[in-house]
């Protein structure tokens, strides 16, 4: 629930569309700087957005939680073996 919960309030707070948030890797968010880059956008030109510093700590309470590799929020690999015992390693 807390990693739904977190992409929600990305989604609602950044503005963002359903792919960009599904192709957000953990480089793309700026902490410093409070920004997201979205490189992969619907007319395929990379812009910023500004990272609410409330929800700053949805991603990284996500970091601490679930330990991603790449991307902000994995999911399941249906085709890997890794898979039924919880191997996650695509966006």
């Amino acid at each position: 629930m807390l990693k739904h919960r977190i992409l929600l309030c990305l989604i609602y707070s950044a503005g963002l569309r359903l792919k960009e948030i599904r192709n957000l890797q953990q480089r793309d968010i700026d902490f410093d700087r409070m920004q997201i880059h979205i490189r992969k956008t619907k007319y395929r030109k990379e812009r910023y957005v500004p990272l609410s510093p409330l929800i700053a700590n949805g991603p990284k309470k996500n970091y601490k939680a679930y330990h991603p590799k790449n991307y902000v929020f994995n999911g399941r690999d249906m085709s890997s073996p890794l898979s039924a015992r919880g191997g996650y390693s695509r966006p």
